[in-house]
C-alpha cells in the first residue's frame, strides 16, 4: 500500500533527527571519529558561524555532506538538503553562502524521488556498516541517549531502507 507523502515526509523527519543525533555521537565517540573512520573529510568552519563539515566522495561524482543542522546529498554542484528537524527536500546548488537559513528556507523545494530514495538508502548502508563494525551495544548506547530510545539497533537500517522504498514509490 502506497502511504501518502505527507506521512512519509513526517516519518522521513523524525528519522533524520535521530540520524543527526547519532552521527553526532559517532563524531563524538572517545574511541575515535566513525565518521573519519568511514571516509569522511572533516572541514571546520573558519569563521566559527556554522558546524563543522563532513564530506564523502561518492561514485559517479556524486557526495554526502553532514552538518548538525541536516544532510545533503547530490552531485558536487547540486542535490538535496534536508533539514534536521524538517524532511522537506530543498534544491541547493554551491554556491558561497548556500548555507544561509535564510537562503536555505527561500530555495525551492526539490521533489527528486528517485534521489531522495537514494540518499534514504545510503544511510540505511551506513547503519548497517556501524553495527556489523562497533556492534549492537555501542549503537544502543547511542539510541538510549538521543531523541527515539525505543528504536530497536538492528531495525535503524531497515526502516531506512523502508523509507526509500516509499519514497521511490513516488517516482
Amino acid at each position: 500500500m502506497r502511504r501518502e507523502l505527507p506521512q512519509v515526509l513526517r516519518r522521513g523527519s523524525a528519522l533524520l533527527h535521530q540520524q543527526c543525533w547519532l552521527w553526532g555521537c559517532d563524531i563524538r565517540r572517545s574511541e575515535g571519529n566513525l565518521l573519519l573512520t568511514y571516509g569522511f573529510a572533516r572541514q571546520a568552519d573558519l569563521e566559527g558561524k556554522r558546524s563543522t563539515q563532513y564530506t564523502l566522495p561518492l561514485e559517479h561524482c556524486s557526495i554526502v555532506r553532514l552538518w548538525g543542522s541536516g544532510f545533503y546529498f547530490g552531485s558536487v554542484e547540486e542535490g538535496v538538503f534536508l533539514n534536521r528537524f524538517a524532511f522537506e527536500p530543498r534544491l541547493v546548488r554551491f554556491t558561497e553562502d548556500w548555507q544561509d537559513p535564510v537562503r536555505l528556507k527561500e530555495a525551492p523545494r526539490y521533489m527528486d524521488f528517485q534521489r531522495l530514495s537514494a540518499a534514504c538508502g545510503w544511510i540505511a548502508e551506513y547503519e548497517m556498516w556501524a553495527l556489523l563494525q562497533f556492534g549492537k551495544a555501542y549503537r544502543r548506547t547511542c539510541l538510549l541517549s538521543g531523541p527515539d530510545p525505543a528504536q530497536e539497533v538492528e531495525g535503524i537500517a531497515a526502516t531506512w531502507r523502508q523509507l526509500a522504498k516509499e519514497l521511490a514509490a513516488f517516482c
